[in-house]
């Protein structure tokens, strides 16, 4: 090994030391007794049960809680939106998933199927954002004259099934699965070797650092919290 490459070796592993201490000392919050946020029951309950048990995620929550509640009420005032939530909802519990993962397609595409005409089919579509190739292997038909990734119930069982795969490859981690289902599963693996550690809020924030599409886990339970439990209606 050369000086040069010894000395990035170095440089890689001080990263990834430095990035620990910060993930440890403003994750979990378990250094600094008085700046732990303490959440509400269902908040924590719901946790507890997810792995967002973290000072990272609570702080998150509790920040933009008023955001995501009026999201709430939005996506229940919408009669498409809430029909789809619910369909999606029930085909995921069906599954023997949480039932969290159903909405992925609210961050994906926020509830909505969208339309073949004049899309183009080399990007994500429908309801799960699927791109071609993903779709295609989790058996969908997407071809010139035919596009399943339009079609509700195909498609949520083929975003079913990708997320089952995912949970299998990542070994029963589902914020893995949730965070790689955006992220890519080329991207989290990269990650996962380089920085010698699989903890999927860690990962998070780096992708959050590097990309623009900032705190998908935060926000992913965040809608968790608010829609499928009393998040909004307790206070902190």
């Amino acid at each position: 090994m050369s000086d040069t490459e010894f000395a990035n070796t170095l440089n890689k592993r001080l990263v990834l030391i430095l990035a620990f201490v910060f993930f440890i000392f403003t994750g979990r919050g378990e250094a600094y007794g008085e700046d732990i946020i303490t959440p509400s029951h269902s908040v924590k309950d719901y946790c507890m049960k997810s792995g967002c048990d973290y000072q990272i995620f609570y702080s998150y929550f509790y920040e933009n809680k008023l955001s995501y509640c009026a999201a709430r009420k939005h996506i229940n005032s919408n009669r498409r939106q809430n029909a789809l939530r619910h369909y999606v909802a029930g085909q995921v519990e069906s599954s023997g998933l949480p039932a969290s993962v159903g909405l992925i397609p609210m961050l994906e595409s926020s509830f909505s199927i969208g339309k073949k005409k004049g899309a183009k089919q080399h990007r994500a579509a429908g309801l799960w954002q699927f791109l071609p190739e993903t779709g295609r292997d989790m058996g969908l038909i997407i071809n010139r004259d035919v596009d399943e990734r339009y079609d509700m119930q195909k498609s949520t069982e083929a975003g079913i099934r990708y997320v089952k795969w995912l949970v299998t490859r990542f070994n029963g981690d589902i914020n893995l699965a949730i965070l790689s289902y955006h992220a890519g599963v080329g991207r989290i693996e990269k990650l996962i070797e380089n920085y010698q550690t699989d903890n999927p809020w860690f990962l998070s924030k780096l992708i959050s650092e590097n990309f623009p599409d900032k705190d998908y886990l935060e926000k992913f339970h965040s809608y968790a919290v608010v829609l499928t439990t009393n998040g909004c209606g307790e206070r902190q």
